[in-house]
């Protein structure tokens, strides 16, 4: 669980970063190639496209929702219902009035976003359902069918590994028996119970070992 959630943060970062290529380049083509004046309504323009960016993609492929789209789009607006004046003020404000220069704005802009919206999407609008696509249902299914392979694979090692400890202590068996009806089993009949016993865990020991091998 810990490792997918991580691999779902890493998703959201790289799509989000994308957003912000994205986001970074309408600015420059609203700034430098059309000259709108005002930064913040290049600002304004390059957020409404990052935005639809980011949220095909992190639904799709970040967070795996069937959720319907419109109500997640509206959970996602009303993030942006403070968030988006308020980045455009400081974007004014900082840019405009003060002098910033605006890339670096952009870039404390999209800092916030990137963190804030991620908080937002994980706890509000996918909270309930992540991982229901068919992405998800497929991925999830491939999963289920290398854990039931994998626990046939075991089943059948440890029935093989029986079958072998049944087999050499049958053969043990055998050779005690005919030994014995041949004169030659003295010596094991004269050792302990506690060593014929210890003799025996030897050979399903290697027994163990040889099913592993195999």
């Amino acid at each position: 669980m810990k490792n997918k959630e991580l691999a779902r943060t890493l998703k959201f970062i790289l799509f989000s970063a994308s957003a912000g290529i994205i986001e970074t380049l309408a600015m420059v083509l609203c700034e430098e190639v059309i000259k709108i004046p005002g930064h913040y309504v290049c600002y304004t323009i390059a957020l409404v496209l990052s935005i639809l960016w980011n949220f095909t993609f992190n639904r799709k492929f970040t967070f795996q929702s069937a959720a319907n789209v419109p109500k997640a789009m509206a959970l996602v607006f009303l993030f942006y219902i403070p968030f988006a004046p308020f980045t455009i003020w400081l974007e004014h404000i900082l840019a405009d009035v003060n002098g910033w220069n605006e890339y670096i704005v952009l870039a404390i802009n999209m800092a916030l976003n990137l963190s804030l919206e991620y908080l937002w999407d994980n706890f509000v609008v996918y909270r309930d359902s992540k991982d229901t696509n068919d992405i998800a249902k497929k991925k999830a299914a491939k999963e289920a069918e290398a854990e039931a392979a994998k626990a046939t694979a075991d089943e059948m090692r440890a029935e093989e590994a029986a079958e072998l400890k049944k087999a050499r202590i049958a053969e043990i068996v055998a050779e005690v028996q005919q030994m014995r009806a041949d004169g030659y089993c003295f010596a094991w009949d004269e050792i302990s119970p506690e060593e014929k016993a210890a003799r025996i865990a030897d050979i399903i020991d290697e027994a163990e070992q040889e099913s592993v091998m195999a």
